[in-house]
């Protein structure tokens, strides 16, 4: 990836964090990691309305399916864009429930996926 080359997940275009995420999966496929799917999309009961309900990653380890949101320094910080992201999960955990999905879980891309190292400590603590 070179400075001016938007980093990509599975050929969609993707955040700085999200690529540390991805590439730190794919280190542990096949070992932590059975399979991920990235900017998976969620069959809600509900929209709000800007959204289009899709979870950042999709994670499966050892036969459990992970639903990971990664959260950046523009986004996702006041208190109103907590509650919509709050209110969004709602809907989003009620339809992952009916999958057999985990709920959504929020990552801090400031402290958990500063560069490649600390995205790949993380990935392990998450799915040890």
């Amino acid at each position: 990836m070179t400075s001016n080359t938007k980093p990509t997940v599975q050929g969609q275009v993707a955040s700085a964090p999200e690529y540390l995420y991805a590439s730190a999966l794919e280190k542990y496929r096949g070992s932590l990691v059975d399979d991920y799917f990235f900017q998976y999309r969620v069959q809600t009961s509900q929209t709000l309305p800007g959204e289009d309900n899709k979870v950042d990653f999709l994670v499966k380890s050892r036969g459990i399916w992970y639903a990971k949101e990664v959260d950046g320094e523009i986004a996702h910080k006041t208190m109103s864009q907590k509650e919509h992201d709050r209110q969004r999960d709602l809907f989003v955990n009620e339809a992952l429930k009916k999958l057999g999905v985990e709920p959504v879980e929020r990552m801090d891309a400031e402290i958990k996926l500063k560069d490649f190292a600390s995205a790949d400590e993380f990935v392990q603590e998450q799915f040890r």
